[in-house]
C-alpha cells in the first residue's frame, strides 16, 4: 500500500473510530437523562448536564478532523462519503446531546414523576427513542442498510406516541389546571424524546448515503383542499394543482359535506385546460386524515372552524379567495366570477409551491 494511502486509510480509520465514540457517549448520556428523570436523581441530572461539555468538545475535535482530511487528501467516492456522512452525523449527536440537557433540566424541575398514563407514554416514547438512537449506530458501525431502513421506518410511530402523549398532558391540565409546571415539563421531556427519534432516522439516512450513495429524497407534500360542500373553490383548487404541479405533492380535496359540482364550473374549467370531469365531491367524514395530510387549505372559513383532530405537524392555511357565482347569476357574470376566482386560486398554488419546492417550480 502506497504512503499516500496508508496516512489516508488512518486517517479515516480514526474519524470512524471517533464518530462511534461520540456515539456511545451521546447513547449513555440518553439514557442517564431519562434515569435521572425516572428516578429523580438530581446528581446524574447534573452530571448529564455537565458531560454534554466533553460532548461538545468531542464533535468540534471530529469537525476539525475532517475538514482537515478533505483537505490533505482530497478524497474521492466512498472515502469522501464517509466523510461528509460523518460531518452530518456530527450535527445529529450534537443536537441529541443538547436534547438530553433539556431533559436533565426537565427533571430537576418537577417535583413529582409521571405517573399513570403519562408514565405509561413516557416508557413508551424513551424506549422507541432510545431503540432507534441506538440502531441507528449500528446500522453505522455494521453498514447494515437493512437496519437502517427499518429504523427510519420507526419514526412515524414515534410521531404517533407523541399525539397520544400530548391528549394525555391535556386531559392532566383539565383535571389539575394546578400543575402548569409539571406539565410544561413534560410536553418539553415527549417534544425531545419525538426529537431525538428524528436525529436517528437523520443518522440512518447519513449511513445510506455513504454505504450505497443513496441521497435524502425530497419530501412530497400532501395538500388536502377543504372548503363547505367540495363543489367549486376547493375542486377547483385540486384541479389546478394537479394540472400545473403533477408530480410536486399529492393534492385531495373534500368538503364538511359533500355537494354538487356545477356544470357551468366544468365547462369553465374545460376551456382553461384544466378539465374536471374525474372529481367527485367527497365529505371530510369519508377522508382518511392521517399524518400525510402534512398541508391543510381552507378556501372556505377558518380550518379551525371544520371538525378536524390537526396533529401536531399538521400546517394549516386559511386562503381568502373569493365567493363563486351564485345559481342566479346569468352566463357572463358567472364566467366572470369563475374567471377571477380561477386567477386567485392559481396564485395561491403557485405561491404555496414556491415555498415547497423553490422558486423554479413557481414559474411552473
Amino acid at each position: 500500500m502506497a504512503l499516500y494511502e496508508q496516512r489516508l486509510q488512518t486517517d479515516l480509520t480514526q474519524i470512524r473510530h471517533e464518530i462511534l465514540l461520540i456515539g456511545e457517549r451521546v447513547e449513555n448520556a440518553l439514557h442517564n437523562a431519562l434515569s435521572a428523570l425516572f428516578t429523580q436523581n438530581d446528581a446524574l441530572a447534573n452530571a448529564t448536564i455537565l458531560g454534554d461539555l466533553g460532548i461538545n468538545r468531542l464533535c468540534l475535535n471530529l469537525d476539525r478532523l475532517c475538514h482537515h482530511c478533505i483537505i490533505r487528501h482530497q478524497p474521492s467516492a466512498g472515502h469522501l462519503r464517509l466523510v461528509l456522512s460523518v460531518l452530518g452525523m456530527l450535527s445529529e449527536l450534537e443536537r441529541v446531546g443538547d436534547y438530553t440537557t433539556t431533559i436533565s433540566r426537565a427533571s430537576l424541575h418537577m417535583q413529582s414523576q409521571p405517573a399513570g398514563s403519562l408514565r405509561q407514554d413516557l416508557d413508551a416514547m424513551a424506549h422507541s427513542a432510545g431503540t432507534m438512537l441506538h440502531q441507528a449506530l449500528t446500522a453505522f458501525a455494521t453498514q447494515e442498510i437493512p437496519l437502517a431502513r427499518n429504523t427510519m421506518q420507526m419514526a412515524d410511530g414515534v410521531g404517533r406516541q407523541l399525539d397520544v402523549a400530548l391528549a394525555d398532558l391535556a386531559k392532566e391540565e383539565e383535571q389539575h389546571p394546578d400543575r402548569v409546571r409539571f406539565i410544561l415539563d413534560m410536553s418539553t421531556v415527549f417534544y425531545m424524546l419525538e426529537r431525538v427519534s428524528d436525529r436517528a432516522k437523520n443518522i440512518c439516512e447519513e449511513t445510506l448515503f455513504m454505504v450505497a450513495g443513496e441521497t435524502k429524497p425530497e419530501k412530497v407534500f400532501t395538500i388536502l383542499f377543504i372548503d363547505q360542500e367540495n363543489a367549486i373553490q376547493s375542486q377547483m383548487a385540486k384541479a389546478i394543482a394537479r394540472q400545473s404541479y403533477p408530480t410536486q405533492a399529492i393534492f385531495r380535496s373534500a368538503g364538511l359535506q359533500a355537494g354538487t359540482i356545477p356544470p357551468s364550473l366544468v365547462d369553465f374549467m374545460r376551456q382553461q385546460g384544466c378539465p374536471m370531469d374525474d372529481l367527485r365531491p367527497r365529505a371530510l367524514e369519508t377522508l382518511s386524515l392521517t399524518e400525510e395530510n402534512q398541508i391543510i387549505v381552507s378556501l372556505e372559513g377558518p380550518v379551525r372552524s371544520y371538525p378536524l383532530e390537526l396533529s401536531f405537524h399538521t400546517i394549516f392555511l386559511d386562503w381568502t379567495v373569493g365567493d363563486p357565482p351564485t345559481e342566479m347569476a346569468d352566463p357572463p357574470t358567472g364566467e366572470a366570477q369563475y374567471a377571477a376566482l380561477y386567477q386567485e386560486i392559481t396564485a395561491q398554488v403557485r405561491g404555496l409551491m414556491t415555498i415547497l419546492r423553490g422558486e423554479e417550480v413557481g414559474s411552473a
